[in-house]
């Protein structure tokens, strides 16, 4: 059986190795695994959210490791990552399966003696929960919303604190889906009422 997390962490060590990563690579490990719809979207879901919230993933991290971030191997940070995306973002993936598929990854690699440091921040997170910073601050924007601090100074200036902050609430929602209909098969109409009876709300 395929271990669609370990997948995962190995995609994310491959994008901090390489700032021009592609998603075709992702799309290609996905071919090659022959994975299931149901496993693709997890897999998808797990990767672009590890990216998307990262800063905010290493702000617990860094509250919670005796050692620092950067002093981490990136199998180890990047396992951490993706569970407690799970935990703290995906509220159908039980806490405890996070952390046993994390400690899992990590007993299986050449890197086993760190799985105890795994458990251990994990299970920390689900004991202390840290709080964030305070969102006063350009500091505690940044982690809240998973921003570089330097993007959100410079965007205040152009159009506010205010805006900036909807404009980073909006950032983080996710995007309406768009289709284009083939009017040589079907009509627009047609189309919204088929789709609106496979339960799909839509409009033109």
């Amino acid at each position: 059986m395929i271990n669609t997390r370990k997948l995962v962490v190995a995609e994310l060590i491959k994008f901090d190795e390489n700032s021009e990563y592609s998603n075709l690579s992702l799309n290609s490990m996905i071919d090659l695994h022959k994975l299931s719809n149901l496993d693709a979207g997890f897999v998808t879901m797990l990767f672009y959210g590890v990216i998307e919230r990262k800063i905010t993933l290493d702000y617990y991290i860094s509250k919670l490791s005796s050692k620092p971030i950067d002093k981490l191997s990136k199998l180890v940070l990047n396992t951490i990552r993706v569970a407690l995306y799970q935990i703290v973002y995906m509220d159908k993936v039980p806490d405890s399966a996070a952390v046993n598929e994390a400690v899992k990854i990590i007993k299986k690699s050449k890197e086993q003696y760190a799985s105890g440091f795994v458990n251990a921040i994990l299970r920390s997170y689900l004991r202390e929960k840290p709080l964030l910073p305070n969102e006063n601050t350009t500091y505690g924007l940044s982690v809240k919303y998973s921003c570089p601090e330097w993007y959100i100074k410079e965007l205040s200036q152009y159009i506010g604190k205010n805006e900036t902050i909807n404009f980073l609430e909006d950032s983080l929602n996710s995007p309406p889906i768009y289709i284009r209909c083939n009017t040589d098969l079907i009509s627009e109409e047609d189309l919204i009422k088929s789709l609106s009876n496979e339960g799909i709300k839509a409009e033109k």
